[in-house]
Formats: C-alpha cells, sequence, structure tokens
C-alpha cells in the first residue's frame, strides 16, 4: 500500500519533517528506502556514494543500482528471513561505478515496521579502506619477503664461511702433496681429483657468498647480446635434445654494468632451468635482450625492485613452454637448496637472485600452472657507452721459488692455521701461529722487530681483522700484512681503504696461490 499511515514499530517510512528523515540526513551512512526491489528514498551520503542526484535515485531499481546479480542475490537473502526477523546482519556488497572502477559498501538492512516488503538499507563506502588494506598487505608481504631474503642470506654467508675454512684444509694439504709429489707417482691422479673437487666445492661456496649479497665483484661495461653469442654452443649442449633454443637479441643495446662470469651463471641458470621444467617433451626456449622503461610500480612487482629506481633497464628474459609454476613453488623457487627435482643442488636460482643482488639488479618471474614460463632480469645501463672486451680467466703457472723470513698466520681455524704454516715452512718461511687478534698482538709486541709479513684472517670473534691489523700498524707502521677471507676482495678490504695493506687472499686457496702472494709481497718490499 502507498498509504503514509504511521505504524507502530521501531522504524517507519521516512515522511518530510519528521524525525527519521532528519536523523538520516544528518547520518554520514548512506541510507535507502526499499519498497520491493524500488528505492521510494535516499538521504544526501547515499546519493554521494553513488554518485547520484535524488530525482536519479528515486524509483530507480535496486539492479540498476547494484548490479542484476549483486541485486538479486540481497533481495533473495531479504525476503528468506522469517517474520521474526527484522534485521539483516553486516554484509558486503560490490557495485559498478559509473567511471568504471567497482565500488564496495558494509550493508545492513531493517525491515519497516508492520510490512513485509519494506526494507531501510543503511551501508557505508568501504572502497577506500579496502584498497588501503589491500595496499597495506602487499605491503607486508614485500617486507616479509625482504626479510626472508636477508635471514636466509645471512645463513647462506655464514655456511660458505665455515664451508671456506673448510675446503681450505683439502685444498691447501692437496695442493702441497702435488708440489711435492713427482709426475710419475701412482697418488697423482687421485690427489688431483680431490684438488678438483675442492675447487669445485669453493665454487659451490662462492654462490652461497653471493646469494647472500657478500660477494661484490669489478664490474664491467659489456653488451649482453655479445655476452649471450658467445654462450650459444654451451647453452645448445646444456639442454635437452628435443628442445629447440631460439635467440631474439636485441644487437644495438647499451653496454650494462656487470661481471660477466656471474652473468654468464645466470643465463646457464635460467636455460637450464627452462630446460628440466619441459622436460622430456618437445620444447621451445626463447632467449630475448632488449631495453624498457621501468616504472615505480613495475619495479615494485619484481624481486630486490623496490630497491632501484624508476628509468632505462636492459633485460634479458629466457622463457619456455614448460609445465608452470603454482603460486606456492614460485613463492619458494629462490630459497637456498629448494628443488622440485627427485634430486639436485637446487642452488640455481638462488645464486641467480644473489648475482642480481650485487648488480643492482632485479628479477621478474610470471608463471601459472600449465603455461609458459618467464624469467626477466634487469640490468641498470653503464654510464660508459664504450663496452669493453671480455677478457677469457688465466691460469697461474707453478711456483718455483723459496722464501726466508718470520710470517705470523692470524686465523681462528685451527685447520686453516696448521696447512698454511705447512706450507710456508715446506718453502723456507718460519712461522708463529695465533688463533684470534689479541694472541695475535701479544705474540706481534714480542717478535716486532723479527717479523716479516702477517697473514691475518678478516673474521674473527673478540677481536675482528680490521681492529687487529689497525693495532699491528700502530704498533709497526711498515708492517706486510696480507688479509685472507671467503668474502670477495671488493666486499673484505672496502673498510680497509688507503690502509696500507700489502695484498689479499681470497679462500680458499691453494699452496700455489700463497706462495705467489707472498712473493709478490716480499719481492715488492725489496
Amino acid at each position: 500500500s502507498d498509504q503514509e499511515t504511521e505504524m507502530s514499530g521501531l522504524i517507519t517510512r521516512p515522511r518530510e519533517g519528521d524525525s527519521f528523515q532528519k536523523l538520516a540526513e544528518a547520518m554520514g551512512e548512506g541510507v535507502l528506502w526499499l519498497r520491493g526491489s524500488s528505492l521510494r528514498w535516499a538521504n544526501p551520503a547515499a546519493e554521494m556514494i553513488f554518485g547520484l542526484g535524488p530525482a536519479e535515485l528515486t524509483g530507480r531499481q535496486l539492479s540498476e543500482l547494484l548490479g542484476l546479480s549483486t541485486a538479486e542475490h540481497l533481495q533473495s537473502r531479504l525476503q528468506s528471513l522469517s517474520s521474526g526477523q527484522t534485521t539483516l546482519p553486516l554484509s558486503e556488497v560490490s557495485f559498478p561505478r559509473a567511471e568504471g572502477e567497482p565500488g564496495t559498501i558494509e550493508l545492513s538492512a531493517a525491515r519497516l515496521s508492520g510490512c513485509t516488503d519494506e526494507w531501510v538499507l543503511v551501508f557505508r563506502d568501504i572502497h577506500e579502506r579496502r584498497k588501503a588494506a589491500e595496499e597495506h598487505k602487499a605491503m607486508e608481504l614485500r617486507v616479509q619477503q625482504a626479510q626472508k631474503l636477508e635471514s636466509l642470506g645471512v645463513l647462506a654467508g655464514g655456511i660458505a664461511h665455515d664451508f671456506n675454512n673448510l675446503l681450505m684444509t683439502i685444498l691447501g694439504n692437496s695442493s702441497l702433496a702435488l708440489l711435492d709429489l713427482p709426475s710419475s707417482a701412482a697418488a697423482r691422479k687421485s690427489i688431483e681429483q680431490i684438488e678438483t673437487a675442492a675447487i669445485r666445492a669453493a665454487g659451490l661456496a662462492n654462490q652461497l657468498l653471493t646469494y647472500s649479497g657478500k660477494n661484490r665483484f669489478i664490474l664491467q661495461s659489456v653488451r649482453i647480446s655479445q655476452l649471450v653469442e658467445e654462450m650459444v654452443q654451451l647453452l645448445q649442449v646444456s639442454i635437452s635434445k628435443k628442445v629447440v633454443l631460439q635467440y631474439r637479441l636485441e644487437q644495438d643495446l647499451p653496454p650494462a654494468e656487470l661481471e660477466p662470469t656471474q652473468i654468464r651463471q645466470v643465463i646457464m641458470n635460467l636455460v637450464t632451468n627452462a630446460s628440466e621444467a619441459i622436460g622430456e617433451h618437445e620444447g621451445l626456449i626463447i632467449v630475448k635482450t632488449g631495453t624498457m622503461e621501468a616504472d615505480r610500480d613495475f619495479l615494485d612487482s619484481c624481486y630486490l625492485g623496490d630497491q632501484l629506481l624508476p628509468g632505462p633497464y636492459i633485460f634479458l628474459e629466457v622463457s619456455d613452454n614448460g609445465c608452470g609454476l603454482d603460486p606456492e613453488t614460485q613463492a619458494k623457487i629462490f630459497d637456498p637448496f629448494f628443488t622440485t627435482k627427485f634430486a639436485g643442488r637446487g642452488l640455481g636460482l638462488a645464486a641467480v637472485l644473489g648475482i642480481m643482488r650485487s648488480h643492482r639488479g632485479a628479477v621478474q618471474v610470471a608463471s601459472l600452472p600449465g603455461q609458459p614460463t618467464r624469467f626477466k632480469i634487469f640490468l641498470p645501463p653503464s654510464r660508459d657507452t664504450s663496452a669493453v672486451g671480455i677478457e677469457p680467466a688465466r691460469s697461474g703457472g707453478l711456483v718455483n721459488w723459496r722464501g726466508q723470513g718470520l710470517v705470523l698466520v692470524v686465523d681462528d681455524e685451527e685447520g686453516v692455521r696448521k696447512v698454511v704454516k705447512m706450507i710456508l715452512e715446506e718453502y723456507g718461511f718460519s712461522i708463529l701461529t695465533a688463533d684470534d687478534g689479541w694472541e695475535a698482538l701479544e705474540i706481534f709486541k714480542a717478535h716486532t722487530a723479527e717479523i716479516t709479513a702477517v697473514i691475518l684472517d678478516l673474521t674473527m670473534p673478540h677481536l675482528d681483522g680490521l681492529k687487529t691489523f689497525q693495532e699491528l700498524r700502530r704498533l709497526r707502521p711498515d708492517v706486510k700484512v696480507i688479509l685472507t677471507s671467503g668474502y670477495s676482495e671488493e666486499e673484505a678490504v672496502s673498510r680497509f681503504v688507503g690502509a696500507g695493506l700489502a695484498g689479499f687472499i681470497q679462500k680458499p686457496f691453494n699452496a700455489v696461490g700463497l706462495l705467489e702472494k707472498m712473493r709478490q709481497i716480499l719481492e715488492t718490499a725489496t
């Protein structure tokens, strides 16, 4: 009935000038009077939320306001209430806005007193609140990812440090044995295999340090397409024979700041990973290079991208038509030792992330189960537009040399001290050892004038390498100190700039490397 007769109950139809209408007009929440499916009255807040005037709201169907499916669902819920129920609890409702972006309201309803098909709807706009909550959740996920990477990096760095010290004992003793054994010795081949295995293990430890972000490199200005072209044959033999490898390389790319050996490892890991995703099936891997302009939103969607500035980037993309990744697997692919294979190290992608961190780059992953997967790495362009040639690695020859003098070896690992002592004593030196900085200073004070050189570990408890070095230089400014560390030279000596280090040697080193370093330092001194 359209009669406006007063009815008993908590809520009655709003009428011009009555207390309910005055209250509703003053409310910040929207209020609608609904008869059946038709809107009969709206307060100013409702007009503002829906962006419509009084004339546009009055008489409009609920489906025109909320959309057909939402309106039908809401009316179904209202009609399903028993005669004893008069209110509908809070619920979230989405509706199409005129400007295209959907809106969201939090809505409750109350039946008008004495009526079965008339309702007052009270709601508030929660779109901005929902949007802010989603942004806050996304930020929390980024923070959690950063904390996860940091904690895993600390773990990886700690493992690599201890691993390197163990490898020092293996590599030092095996290389010393090889120097002593004649070429015809029956045991020589076995010891060479031990040395080779130790060198490969040292490479694994280096990957862990790279993941931890503690291995920095001397960056060169290199064109990444040239790097890929040099690897074509190597990549081809590293993948399944059923997989076709295609290249889409942009030739006029500006050079990027990179360390060639490490980026080769990234390319190899991504291509090998793509081949394993295809498995025993026929498939296609595409390696692509190019440039792009990355904005803030795009960088925030990448791993490590939140640390970069918007601007131009050089990219390398490896895509495959393999099995794809589900979200749970994708969240773990950069964890050290995580693997989806039955057996394997699972370190490849973890190393990729560490290398990109060291290169101030980023990684984007796009993948869904059963769909192609795309890994894309981004590197900042070089300020130097002239690319340099890529120098091949050179191996040093054996040392045919003997030294003399008193050397102080300072390291908290007994195995390292023993093997360094054995190598140097074998080649003419007298050795003193100390297991921490405090002991080293006491020994140095007792033999200040006699000591020819000090071999000093960077990372030690109680008194670290830097503070020990500073005290040694204070006691004798011309003392020759060779710093040792599992970290790269750039990372290890960064705090010693201008302090007067005589040299650096990275762990794990073999007998030849140590003796060559000693010869270099002592010949320079003379």
